[in-house]
């Protein structure tokens, strides 16, 4: 699936630059020589096969994702263990697996942006962010020592 995808993208892309050559005159693109349009293809190229690869496995990036203009949104479920003592968490973006350091004390609620991990926008090529949204899973207490469960109403 991904070397089909690929070959799409290799298929169209004479095509499509020479169309950006062409828009590039009055345009965002007029300051940008042929290296560095081409370097936006294929950073807009890339989300787009990944994309489309979630489709083909039958993924709908819509249930991780929300999308917001060219940013996308998504739920960062961190262990309350992390959250209170630090550590990393990994998290599976529409590009590539990412590790995360989660800071000592972090809250629910909190957000963490993942600055190039968004949508191309179609008219300026620009790449838009992925915002995380930290949700801190409790342990169920039946998974707790008793000690540790008297502690925390002691403490709490």
């Amino acid at each position: 699936v991904i070397s089909a995808a690929q070959n799409a993208v290799e298929d169209s892309k004479a095509d499509y630059l020479q169309e950006l050559k062409y828009e590039k005159q009055n345009s965002f693109l007029e300051d940008l020589d042929e290296l560095n349009i081409e370097v936006e293809f294929q950073r807009t190229a890339e989300t787009s096969i990944a994309y489309m690869v979630l489709h083909r496995l039958g993924l709908n990036p819509d249930e991780v994702f929300e999308r917001d203009g060219d940013d996308l949104k998504a739920r960062l479920e961190v262990p309350l263990k992390t959250a209170l003592f630090g550590g990393s968490v990994s998290f599976k973006t529409h590009k590539k697996e990412v590790s995360l350091k989660i800071a000592a004390g972090t809250k629910n609620g909190q957000k963490i942006r993942l600055k190039g991990y968004g949508v191309p926008n179609r008219k300026s090529g620009l790449i838009g962010d992925l915002y995380l949204e930290v949700s801190v899973i409790l342990p169920e207490i039946s998974t707790l020592s008793p000690e540790l469960v008297e502690l925390l109403k002691k403490e709490l």
